[in-house]
């Protein structure tokens, strides 16, 4: 936690107890807390749902309510703020009864220092965040994964699905010519059908290559690198493209050769869009017990803060998408650019442990 006040709502049907959470808040120096007391549970639902509050301590027994069925029921309307649950004497299935309904933590009042409720109160609150930020990733996953469905369906629309519907057309008025005894070079020529198909085979090939190149599975990350630096050269004569691969193939995983290749694409994709730069470098080693892959430019850069404000929307998805694969295979993601010094991208992950990855 920071130095910024830490909003607390008690609910304790305990003036007494009230006093001892005040008094163990204040010997607290930092963060500075600010305290507000609920003696029933019949107002302390609305304020635990407001989105006032920091952290929210109930006590265990509130009258003829328990403190975990209003927890419960704030968390069913919506409660977003950490819970840590308070009782007057320890009780295992108690403890166990708290984490079932959601609470961040349950001290026993007695057992109770300052230091421990503050460290109490951060990991909780630390924890809530790390929840929501993971939530958020999800939802953006989620999201990403629909736009990529829409996008697809979209393509396959214009592109094969109108073709195959061309070849179907001018089949059945070929078969419909040929029932009827016509001529076989009238209308439509099996050759521009010919032709037709070939384009649509050449266009399905494209899309696979997109949706995942079969470079990689037939020959392998590194000559799958090579060869998109070679595309990048080509399309991109006026920016020189070095690589170097100091790696076997059978060192890296499986399920990280597709995130590489993703994140080395977003990059060679942000250069081109982005950087003005005559050239760039991407280099993919094994070092120290790491798989390194960096990719550096000598383009005009940029200020990450901007970015990270959403100045500049286009640049933060891509940047957004190569962090976030990066780090739910495992790895860590680090950038430094500066406005007119270029741009280094560095990702990292353990040789050999890969958690996950995100889908291609």
């Amino acid at each position: 936690m920071t130095d910024a006040t830490v909003k607390v709502l008690l609910v304790e049907d305990d003036e007494d107890d009230y006093i001892l959470v005040k008094d163990l808040l204040e010997e607290v120096n930092s963060p500075r807390f600010e305290l507000k007391w609920v003696a029933s549970d019949d107002g302390a639902l609305q304020d635990m749902c407001s989105g006032q509050y920091d952290i929210c301590l109930v006590d265990y027994r509130l009258g003829t309510r328990s403190g975990l069925d209003l927890m419960t029921d704030a968390k069913a309307k919506g409660m977003r703020c950490p819970a840590i649950l308070l009782t007057g004497y320890g009780d295992h299935d108690v403890d166990l009864k708290a984490t079932k309904a959601g609470a961040a933590d349950y001290l026993e009042k007695s057992l109770i220092t300052p230091a421990l409720l503050e460290r109490s109160i951060r990991y909780a609150m630390e924890n809530a965040q790390t929840t929501l930020a993971l939530q958020n990733l999800s939802r953006r996953i989620l999201s990403a994964h629909e736009d990529e469905r829409k996008r697809i369906a979209q393509e396959l629309h214009d592109s094969s699905g109108s073709s195959l519907t061309a070849i179907k057309i001018g089949l059945e008025s070929k078969l419909e010519a040929m029932r009827k005894g016509k001529d076989a070079v009238e209308g439509i020529r099996l050759e521009d059908l010919i032709r037709l198909v070939q384009d649509t085979i050449k266009e399905t090939r494209r899309m696979q290559q997109a949706l995942r190149p079969p470079i990689i599975d037939d020959l392998g990350i590194v000559v799958a690198l090579r060869s998109l630096c070679r595309d990048f050269a080509k399309f991109c004569p006026d920016i020189q493209i070095q690589h170097s691969f100091d790696i076997q193939e059978e060192e890296i995983p499986e399920p990280l050769k597709i995130v590489i290749y993703r994140v080395c694409q977003e990059a060679f994709n942000n250069i081109v869009k982005h950087s003005s730069a005559t050239s760039a470098c991407m280099i993919l080693r094994k070092w120290e017990g790491r798989i390194e892959l960096s990719i550096e430019d000598n383009g005009q850069g940029f200020d990450p803060r901007k970015v990270l404000e959403g100045r500049d929307i286009r640049r933060e998805m891509g940047l957004a998408s190569m962090k976030e694969r990066s780090e739910l295979s495992g790895g860590f993601f680090s950038l430094c650019s500066s406005e007119s010094k270029g741009t280094a991208i560095l990702v990292s992950w353990p040789a050999g442990s890969v958690h996950y990855s995100l889908p291609a």
